[in-house]
């Protein structure tokens, strides 16, 4: 940043600034331009600007409609197709007006896709309604992932592009149920094993249990391996009561690791996949007392030394010590 800029960007001795602008010829850039404004455009003839496109597309991003239209006035080149995309993006819908009805630029689909991944539904509407470029799968798919069912429904309803499995897939693991409905009962891309799978992990019961009466894709045992790492009991017993696709190992080891005791405890009473190992070496590790003692006590995978070494080296002591005063080995 040279002095030009510093003067501008604080809002200080804009005279000095002028003086350094005719006595220099280093160039400025978005910063400046911001605080400085009308009077370093007068001055390009001294003073040109360091980066053109990166101004028009900072002014685009940020909504600064009233610095683009000094851009446009003095004839300063360097606007893209960047520029109407980034302003989509972010919702400045008058600066996408602006730029449309002054501008020979254009956009790309992007504009349109990231104003529907952002929910941003009357930029959505006006680029369907003024612009030819129209938008791609990502538009419907990005705009269920982030919950926006109103424009989901209107692509849905104006745009041919469709959607892919990701927008269900997506809905599901965000929680969406209802962009999840509206999808199933009017797309027929579907969705795959993800969906039931992610909603699990992150504890949407509520979805898995939709998905498992109204689809047929199913999941896999990463749903209930992946419940059990995040502590989700209830969607544990519900895949466990309802599924048939059940879990491994990983289950018990990663609950054991994560500190979930009554997760543990329930897969111990209910399922035969057992645990590793790492179960008692991880939850030692992490300091899961109450979790090594449970393993210690019921099940037979562990190793006493490995875990009180991976607890020691971790700072454990708590862990350490009960291992050593319940379990220390004979020939120690």
């Amino acid at each position: 940043m040279n002095v030009v800029e510093i003067l501008c960007l604080k809002g200080l001795h804009l005279d000095l600034a002028k003086y350094v602008v005719l006595q220099t010829y280093k160039g400025c850039g978005f910063d400046a331009l911001n605080k400085g404004q009308d009077w370093l455009f007068s001055c390009q003839d001294f003073y040109p600007l360091k980066d053109p496109e990166n101004t028009w597309n900072a002014c685009a991003a940020n909504g600064l409609l009233h610095i683009l239209k000094l851009l446009h006035n003095y004839g300063i080149e360097g606007c893209t197709e960047d520029a109407m995309d980034l302003a989509a993006e972010n919702g400045h819908l008058e600066l996408v007006k602006f730029l449309h009805e002054n501008r020979k630029e254009g956009c790309t689909t992007d504009a349109m896709d990231q104003a529907a991944t952002n929910g941003h539904l009357e930029i959505v509407k006006w680029l369907h309604e003024n612009q030819s470029e129209g938008c791609t799968e990502d538009a419907m798919d990005n705009a269920a992932e982030q919950g926006y069912l109103d424009v989901v429904i209107w692509l849905h309803e104006n745009q041919s592009e469709g959607c892919t499995e990701d927008a269900m897939d997506n809905a599901a693991y965000r929680g969406y149920l209802d962009v999840i409905k509206f999808l199933h009962e009017h797309r027929k891309e579907g969705c795959t094993e993800s969906a039931m799978d992610d909603a699990a992990f992150y504890g949407h019961l509520d979805v898995v249990i939709w998905l498992h009466e109204h689809r047929k894709e199913g999941c896999s045992s990463d749903a209930m391996n992946n419940a059990a790492y995040r502590g989700h009991l209830e969607v544990v017993k519900f895949l466990h009561e309802h599924r048939s696709e059940g879990c491994t190992e990983d289950a018990m080891d990663n609950a054991a690791e994560q500190g979930y005791l009554d997760v543990v405890i329930w897969l111990h009473e209910h399922r035969k996949e057992g645990c590793t190992v790492n179960a008692m070496n991880n939850a030692a590790y992490r300091g899961h007392l109450e979790v090594v003692k449970f393993l210690h006590e019921h099940r037979d995978e562990g190793d006493v030394l490995e875990a009180m070494e991976t607890a020691a080296r971790n700072g454990k002591m708590d862990v350490v010590e009960w291992l050593l005063l319940n379990q220390l080995p004979m020939e120690l």
